[in-house]
């Protein structure tokens, strides 16, 4: 147990001064899940939330992906897991429903991304 404890505090010892944070409004909506991938392949990681993706790095361009069910507050859309669903190359995501007890995906296109701009 000490070797762990040990090798983890010199892995994270020279992060501790560099890494900062700021936070960044990027959208007023409510979904209760984010993933983080390269959604258009241009090498910069971009945002998917809800039925919108937003382009990196500055997340203020929006892309309409589709509907998506409301209940009462809530999204349906608990989850954005990043994953190449059909092997071609390019990144899908996977939604998970907890109203509709299931999952959806959503395959990338390949022009700009997922869905068209809003």
């Amino acid at each position: 147990m000490k070797k762990i404890a040990i090798f983890l505090f010199l892995t994270t010892a020279g992060f501790s001064q560099s890494i900062k944070f700021r936070p960044q409004m990027i959208a007023a909506e409510s979904f209760e899940s984010v993933g983080v991938f390269d959604v258009n392949k241009d090498g910069i990681l971009d945002l998917v939330s809800g039925y919108y993706w937003y382009k990196g790095p500055s997340f203020r361009d929006r892309v309409y992906m589709g509907p998506m069910d409301r209940h009462g507050e809530y999204w349906d859309c608990f989850s954005n897991l990043p994953f190449d669903v059909n092997g071609d190359g390019y990144t899908d995501f996977i939604t998970g429903g907890w109203w509709s007890n299931g999952i959806k995906i959503w395959e990338n296109p390949k022009n700009d991304g997922l869905g068209r701009k809003a």
